[in-house]
């Protein structure tokens, strides 16, 4: 461990008059100095050396004085953070209102919609504070939010069990080749809400993600059987502005069945599964488990009724956001560099915007699908839509039921 700066100066003070009385055969001060003070120039240190403690004739008001020459100590500088604490509280409040988005996608967020969302009083803020958020780059954001980030890292479960008896009448497609589809096809999952315990019954969110814009949608299930993943369905096909013209799953049993199968082929949508063990295959959809729905739900239990209506009103406002105002990213090329991959994405866009770029087959549903997805952005304002979220949000945490206690497993013996 090296010397402090202060302490190096008292080397310094002490060992210049010896090197300057010294003879030239005593060159072993200076490779003593050197290695001391941990200095790698050697004419600086005989600079530093000759002039320390050593009195010069100089003239000060025009009279002539023997001046000792000391070494000047500099104040560090302090300079005023240019986003100062007003703006890191304004950028935490609105992190955490719209949904904790990540630093690369909440830039850009704040750049397209912050002129809205100030207009509104819990929202208010300064010019200066606005321009300097509209302005704010990812690093800064992912700098300025390190504390509240490391907050947030749990894990929860998966229940999801394979079947062999309709799987191979299911087409396999992998991500490749699902990446080519148009607008229309949908990777679909399931999360669980059990509380940290799969035993029971308790409610389920199906995700479903289109893979050319990133429009995504959940429904609230009362369990994983095909009925009530039917309904969703049907519910998605109805609602859906460019419609469903085919579902990408896993090999899970929720989705792998006959109800659900013969569903698919009455209403002319395309069935398709990825391979077992590999959720690379279902990636577009996988990845939004945590950042669409943990993330905001998190991993409380809910069952029944009662959580079913619940989670889908927190749905009913969140999925309008989601694809109408929050921006994502999509990979566009992915290379090999030794051992690493280096990703690319393209600029971060809403999925409103893919929408609104991508190309139809037929003019016709292009421009029907275009003016459905104008015509709900122009009735959705996002402040408002927010506040309905957050009164979802409050009534979902109190319809959160007890996690039942964890059995031991047979032949486990309790300690204490």
């Amino acid at each position: 461990m090296g010397f402090t700066m202060a302490e190096k100066k008292k080397i310094t003070a002490e060992y210049a008059p010896r090197y300057r009385q010294a003879k030239k055969a005593e060159i072993n001060l200076l490779d003593e100095y050197l290695r001391l003070t941990g200095s790698k120039s050697r004419k600086y240190a005989i600079f530093k050396l000759n002039r320390v403690g050593k009195t010069q004739l100089r003239s000060i008001g025009g009279e002539t004085l023997n001046v000792n020459v000391v070494e000047k100590s500099r104040k560090k500088r302090v300079y005023k953070p240019y986003y100062d604490e007003e703006v890191a509280n304004m950028l935490l409040f609105l992190w955490r209102t719209f949904n904790w988005q990540c630093r690369k996608l909440f830039a850009p967020f704040l750049q397209q919609n912050l002129d809205i969302i100030r207009q509104v009083e819990p929202y208010a803020m300064s010019d200066l504070v606005a321009a300097k958020l509209k302005k704010i780059s990812p690093r800064t954001i992912d700098r300025l939010l390190k504390k509240p980030k490391q907050q947030m890292k749990i894990h929860g479960t998966s229940g999801t069990k394979p079947v062999r008896l309709l799987h191979r009448a299911i087409p396999i497609v992998t991500w490749f080749d699902y990446a080519k589809r148009s607008s229309g096809f949908f990777q679909i999952d399931l999360v669980q809400h059990d509380g940290g315990n799969p035993s029971g019954e308790f409610c389920y969110t199906l995700t479903m993600t289109d893979v050319k814009t990133g429009w995504t949608v959940h429904f609230a299930l009362r369990n994983k059987a095909a009925l009530w993943v039917k309904e969703a369905l049907q519910m998605a096909r109805i609602t859906l502005p460019m419609g469903l013209k085919g579902i990408h799953s896993d090999t899970g049993s929720e989705f792998i069945n006959e109800p659900v199968d013969k569903w698919c082929q009455a209403h002319g949508v395309e069935f398709t599964r990825g391979r077992p063990t590999h959720k690379n295959d279902n990636c577009y959809v996988e990845q939004k488990n945590y950042a669409t729905v943990r993330k905001i739900i998190g991993y409380a239990r809910y069952e029944g009724d009662e959580g079913v209506a619940a989670l889908q009103a927190v749905y009913s406002a969140y999925d309008p956001l989601l694809n109408l105002y929050y921006p994502c990213m999509k990979q566009i090329s992915c290379e090999r560099v030794g051992a690493k991959k280096k990703r690319h994405y393209d600029a971060a866009k809403t999925p409103f915007q893919r929408l609104l770029e991508q190309p139809f087959q037929e003019a016709l549903e292009e421009i029907r699908v275009k003016q459905e997805a104008l015509k709900l952005r122009g009735t959705i304002p996002i402040v408002a839509q927010r506040d309905l979220m957050d009164k979802a949000l409050d009534h979902l945490l109190n319809s959160a039921h007890d996690v039942p206690a964890i059995a031991p497993r047979r032949g486990a013996q309790r300690h204490g």
